[in-house]
């Protein structure tokens, strides 16, 4: 049986070799993972305080969740899937930092680092 990939954009295609550097993949892992575990803390905090951002962190830790996936197994479509998370963790990010609570603040920081790093991320693939 004959296998045939999907075709990969060149800024895919760097995108792979870039995360094939087991440092490269394990920073922004790392960075994913820390966004994840503070919306899912802040989620779960907002729900028991009655805030709203429970809605925006829950979305956001679903996106961080894929984006984990995607990053583990650097299959196609990583380009898209961890810049789409990017731009949703911007937005909790945004959204969270004007919440004075802990959680809250950790949160936007942690989201603000992982859209920081999937940016400089895609400036490297891209050029």
């Amino acid at each position: 049986m004959i296998m045939h990939q999907c075709p990969v954009s060149t800024s895919e295609k760097k995108m792979i070799e870039f995360l094939e550097d087991l440092n490269h993949q394990k920073r922004l892992m790392a960075s994913c993972s820390e966004a994840l575990r503070a919306c899912t803390l802040c989620a779960m905090k907002a729900t028991e305080e009655g805030l709203n951002c429970v809605v925006h962190c829950g979305s956001c830790a679903t996106m961080l969740e894929v984006s984990l996936k995607y990053l583990a197994s650097r299959t196609s479509h990583c380009e898209e899937v961890v810049a789409l998370s990017a731009k949703i963790a911007k937005s909790c990010s945004d959204h969270c930092s004007q919440h004075q609570n802990t959680h809250c603040q950790d949160c936007a920081a942690a989201c603000g680092k992982w859209a920081q790093d999937v940016h400089d991320l895609l400036d490297t693939t891209r050029t």
